[in-house]
């Protein structure tokens, strides 16, 4: 206790010896020119990180003279790239322009990689809310294991499975006045671009999957899809409002990030600025709103 004690004092000073070894750098940099990890600074962390409640974050701290730094960025960019628009990959370039954020986080080494899902937590004393930092923990040199903490940061209750036309039936009169987006799958389990496109359109579009072997006589008596034994997976069908008025739209683009939240957006209701804002959860149990009053980092 004595010792953590004397850690806890000395923090400070630790994360002013860091900043100083780098307070000549420049502004920060890309990590490579497709620009798949985004530069994060203190003018930009709040807006695009913190108050953003639709996108979890991936995000590594660097500096000038780091050679392991320097042996991680492309690694890095690798797993950012194989989870584009899936989950948004950030990186820190420790210097002048990032002594906020840095001291926010309690950063002490470098190089440091965090996650941030999209909801922030309650601290049920104080009564502030903030996005709690999750220190990655595994080897910086696998891309793959980059990916897979990426895709953890998703949240796992967005996505109704169903099974039957009855559970299809129920999942549009849950959604009120919402469309529902159906994602036909081989898959045993939620993909994580689907998680991904559940999140970001949170209160816009309700979403579900089907297994493919369900799929017939689950979508046997749809209006406008008589083909329904016949899709191959992976499809994405677009349930009108109403519950069970309108014909089902089906998808006719690639099955990627980009086009398929590019087709959900042009089906989906407008949003509302307070709704973009982080969802809050207390970790006694459930969701207690949106938005937050105060905390602007988090902890890891």
């Amino acid at each position: 206790r004595r010792y953590a004690s004397l850690i806890e004092m000395a923090r400070p000073w630790l994360v002013a010896a860091l900043l100083l070894c780098v307070a000549s750098a420049h502004t920060a940099r890309a990590l490579d020119a497709d620009a798949a990890v985004i530069d994060l600074d203190d003018s930009n962390w709040k807006d695009l990180v913190i108050e953003n409640g639709r996108e979890a974050w991936v995000v590594s701290f660097g500096a000038d003279g780091c050679a392991p730094c320097a042996q991680m960025a492309p690694t890095f960019a690798k797993a950012a790239k194989q989870m584009g628009g899936i989950v948004n990959f950030g990186h820190v370039h420790v210097g002048d322009a990032s002594i906020k954020l840095a001291q926010s986080l309690g950063l002490t080494k470098v190089p440091h990689v965090v996650g941030l899902p999209a909801h922030k937590t309650l601290n049920p004393y104080t009564k502030k809310s903030e996005k709690i930092a999750v220190e990655y923990r595994n080897s910086t040199a696998s891309h793959k294991r980059i990916a897979e903490f990426a895709a953890n940061l998703l949240p796992e209750d967005r996505v109704t499975r169903i099974a039957d036309a009855d559970a299809l039936a129920r999942a549009r009169t849950d959604a009120g006045h919402l469309p529902v987006a159906v994602l036909v799958t081989a898959k045993e389990t939620t993909g994580s671009l689907f998680k991904s496109l559940a999140l970001r359109f949170r209160g816009r579009v309700a979403f579900a999957e089907v297994h493919v072997s369900d799929a017939p006589d689950v979508l046997a008596s749809v209006p406008g899809l008589a083909d329904s034994a016949t899709i191959e997976p992976p499809a994405l069908l677009l349930f009108p409002t109403g519950g069970e008025g309108g014909d089902v739209e089906r998808h006719g683009g690639e099955m990627n990030a980009r086009s398929l939240a590019a087709y959900i957006e042009s089906n989906a209701p407008a949003a509302a600025p307070e709704d973009d804002a982080p969802e809050v959860f207390d970790p006694r149990g459930g969701k207690v709103g949106a938005g937050g009053a105060g905390g602007g980092g988090g902890g890891g």
